[in-house]
């Protein structure tokens, strides 16, 4: 039998021209929650409904900058439609953009947050998204549509590997990777037996930041119980900008990522070797706020590398 109307990703949009041109692993759930009964004594179940919906879309992303630029670590209220386009496939690619036979997924209130962002050494630094999806009260939380255009063009978009990254002022020498984790959890509540959330929001967020590097060894470093961060510089970051058909931006230029944590603890999760190879550490920082009005954990686009 013929395949109907195949599809291939297109790009994410969000309100005020945020657009994730890049995207991969896109995951668009309605996250069901099933409700199964059966007669007294009787080993099936014969009645089956749904018991509430939790939809998301999920998606990766090497736009590290533009995650950075518009989503902080306590995550992202949207209250104006999101869409998430699917290209109509063809035996070539795909049709053109202008032409309106293609799909897109609508969302009308959303929280947007960043599970993950990884930046290793000398790759492309990519960033895990959640867009968790409640009830205005009217739409459907994910509303499919048909026969539309795409969204614009496409765009390149820019590219970061690790950089230089440092503890309370002082380098770490050979970094392999750093990894920063949010650590969010959601609230989903609903009431009145509605099978959809009519709110979703962040509950909590504990973000921490996993560095492996070469040398020195950690523990000489940091102690077998650990290190704490200064309050003044604390933990930094770089994402190290990629020039497009070179090398690597300059650190002078302003075109870098910046990542800080200023309070927490520096732990050892471990400093070893393997044969003749370098020896290695790994180290992960929890980090914490200096007040309630503050994330423990910021970042800033367009920066030099100090």
């Amino acid at each position: 039998m013929a395949i109907a109307n195949p599809f291939k990703l297109d790009k994410v949009v969000l309100p005020s021209s945020v657009e994730f041109s890049h995207v991969e692993n896109v995951r668009c759930a309605p996250e069901i929650e099933t409700l199964l009964s059966s007669p007294a004594g009787h080993p099936f179940p014969m009645f089956r409904g749904n018991a509430r919906l939790k939809p998301l879309i999920s998606f990766t992303t090497e736009q590290v900058d533009v995650v950075l630029a518009n989503i902080g670590a306590g995550g992202l209220s949207v209250t104006s439609a999101s869409y998430l386009y699917f290209a109509l496939a063809t035996l070539t690619g795909k049709v053109a953009r202008a032409t309106t036979s293609h799909t897109r997924m609508a969302v009308n209130q959303l929280v947007a947050y960043w599970t993950t962002i990884r930046f290793p050494h000398s790759g492309f630094a990519s960033a895990d998204v959640v867009l968790a999806a409640g009830w205005d009260g009217t739409n459907n939380p994910i509303v499919p549509g048909g026969s539309v255009a795409l969204s614009g063009n496409l765009a390149a978009g820019n590219r970061f590997g690790a950089g230089p990254n440092a503890v309370n002022g002082s380098a770490l020498d050979g970094i392999q990777e750093f990894t920063c984790t949010s650590g969010v959890r959601l609230i989903e509540a609903g009431g009145e037996s509605e099978v959809y959330n009519s709110f979703v929001g962040i509950e909590a967020g504990t973000p921490q930041v996993d560095v492996s590097y070469i040398g020195p060894n950690a523990l000489t470093t940091f102690g077998l119980n650990g290190t704490v961060l200064n309050g003044s510089s604390g933990w930094l970051g770089y994402g190290r900008k990629f020039t497009p058909n070179g090398d690597r931006v300059a650190n002078a230029t302003a075109e870098h990522l910046y990542l800080q944590a200023l309070l927490g603890t520096v732990k050892v999760l471990e400093a070893g070797g393997q044969g003749a190879q370098l020896g290695m550490n790994r180290i992960q920082i929890d980090c914490v706020a200096s007040s309630d009005s503050v994330v423990p954990l910021t970042a800033a686009v367009l920066q030099a590398i100090a």
